[in-house]
């Protein structure tokens, strides 16, 4: 069977499947041959690559002027480009423009509630000083055998060295 019959075949089975897209009937039919379509199709086109090849193992031995002419033919298919090529002045203009600097007048306004802003203190809580009972609580609420942190400082060595700690802090 040729390929456009089986095309035309699926394309009708497909036309059937979204109409009774629920009946398993017309769904196995369909998938079934969309299988042996996508096999044909396969199938075919390894058949067209080894005949090409067989003519090209043919036609480089028998003919000379023919092998290169195919050969030619084949490569014009895959040198084919799909974006057009860009003018150099193009290039130039874009690039130029890309290096000048767009200066946008800053609203006076906003400048205004950004400087406002920047005055007000927001985490007020940071602002106080840390005494030494709070370093104490957070070295004894400190869990024993855990892995040490990048600076390499187990938790068991803070508990031990506890009181020289606070001395220093």
């Amino acid at each position: 069977m040729s390929l456009t019959c089986l095309r035309r075949q699926l394309d009708s089975k497909e036309k059937l499947l979204k109409k009774y897209s629920k009946d398993p009937v017309v769904r196995t039919s369909y998938f079934s041959l969309l299988k042996l379509y996508r096999k044909s199709r396969k199938h075919k086109l390894k058949e067209f690559r080894q005949s090409v090849m067989n003519e090209l193992d043919n036609l480089h031995d028998n003919n000379p002027n023919k092998y290169w002419d195919l050969l030619k033919e084949l490569s014009k298919d895959n040198n084919k480009s799909s974006s057009p090529d860009i003018p150099s002045n193009t290039w130039f203009e874009y690039f130029k423009d890309l290096n000048k600097s767009k200066v946008n007048t800053p609203n006076d306004n906003f400048v205004n509630n950004f400087k406002q802003m920047e005055k007000e203190k927001i985490f007020s809580e940071l602002d106080f000083q840390i005494n030494d009972q709070e370093i104490i609580t957070a070295i004894c609420t400190l869990k024993n055998k855990k892995s040490s942190g990048f600076d390499m400082i187990l938790n068991e060595m803070l508990k031990c060295s506890q009181s020289f700690l606070l001395n220093s802090l």
